[in-house]
C-alpha cells in the first residue's frame, strides 16, 4: 500500500473536485442510513471492513484539511 505522503499530491488535485460533490453527498446520506440496517444483517463482517477504511479515510481527510489550512494561514501570513 503507498504511504499517505505519497498520495498527498493527488489529494491536492482532488480537493476541488470533492466539494463540488459535496452536495451530492448530504442527499445520499438519508439513503445510506437507512440502507445501513439491511447491509448489517447481511453482510456483518464485510460492515465492519467497510467501518474501518471508512474512519482511515475520514482521518487522512481530517489530515489533508489541516494541512489545507496551515498553508492558507502561512500564505495569508505572508502576504500581510
Amino acid at each position: 500500500m503507498p504511504s499517505a505522503f505519497c498520495l498527498l499530491p493527488f489529494a491536492y488535485c482532488l480537493l476541488p473536485i470533492a466539494f463540488c460533490l459535496l452536495p451530492f453527498a448530504y442527499c445520499l446520506l438519508p439513503i445510506a442510513f437507512c440502507l445501513l440496517p439491511i447491509a448489517f444483517c447481511l453482510f456483518p463482517s464485510a460492515l465492519h471492513r467497510i467501518h474501518f477504511a471508512y474512519s482511515q479515510w475520514m482521518w487522512y481527510c481530517h489530515f489533508l484539511l489541516i494541512i489545507f489550512y496551515l498553508d492558507k494561514e502561512k500564505k495569508d501570513k505572508e502576504k500581510a
